[in-house]
């Protein structure tokens, strides 16, 4: 079962960056899963899932990472459309953050992506989403600063009256078992990666892959993501 990342949506035409797809293609992706008949798991669905029921046809997880407003106010708008869902991975650090590049989502928007039924919340660290060095400064934390750092990102979003779901993101997919045995013991269902494929049974519910979508893609490449 496929479960598809995205960062940011743009309004923009095109885009040479990465981690930023042009609303157009987003569009079409949307509609491309629903004329294919895929319809989108809720986290409590997937939890089902992961529980050991039976795996569902065409159906997907659709998240996005980082918390960006474009996800509000650019892809909620499609998801609906086509009675579609999405998870959301927050930097608890970064809510509000306005920049000329960068514009994350504030408390007031977080909670009103909830409201609508459409995005879900989930946890992208606290202060984690940095580098230390070389690679991610997470590659470096014991269990006790995963812990601690998780327990911040939810006292936060707690006391905003943001809803959350128990799913972690690692930031750039880096994880250890040290993060892994951590998230376990603190009631984390689900943790994703970066490592590029769909997800199967028997896959770690604490390290599981997730499908890069990048912004040029062709709608038959969308489709051999999917594995269509």
């Amino acid at each position: 079962m496929p479960v598809l990342l995205y960062h940011m949506i743009t309004p923009a035409d095109t885009s040479t960056h990465g981690a930023v797809v042009p609303l157009r293609e987003f569009k079409a992706q949307m509609a491309e899963l629903s004329r294919l008949g895929y319809r989108s798991l809720t986290f409590a669905e997937f939890q089902r899932v992961l529980a050991g029921e039976d795996m569902p046809k065409k159906r997907v997880l659709i998240t996005f990472d980082d918390g960006y407003r474009s996800t509000l106010t650019l892809a909620l708008p499609v998801l609906k459309q086509y009675g579609f869902t999405a998870l959301v991975f927050v930097i608890g650090d970064r809510i509000g953050y306005q920049s000329p590049e960068l514009q994350y989502m504030t408390f007031g928007e977080l909670k009103e992506g909830a409201a609508s039924g459409v995005l879900e919340i989930g946890f992208h660290t606290m202060h984690g989403h940095r580098y230390e060095g070389d690679g991610p400064v997470l590659l470096g934390w014991s269990e006790a600063q995963v812990a601690e750092d998780l327990r911040l990102e939810k006292e936060t979003l707690f006391k905003a009256g943001v809803p959350y779901v128990n799913a972690y993101a690692y930031p750039w997919g880096a994880t250890t078992k040290a993060a892994q045995e951590a998230l376990r013991a603190e009631g984390i269902a689900a943790a994703f990666t970066v490592e590029r494929r769909s997800w199967g049974a028997g896959d770690d519910p604490l390290a599981l892959p997730r499908l890069i979508v990048f912004p040029g893609m062709s709608l038959s490449s969308f489709r051999e993501l999917l594995g269509r």
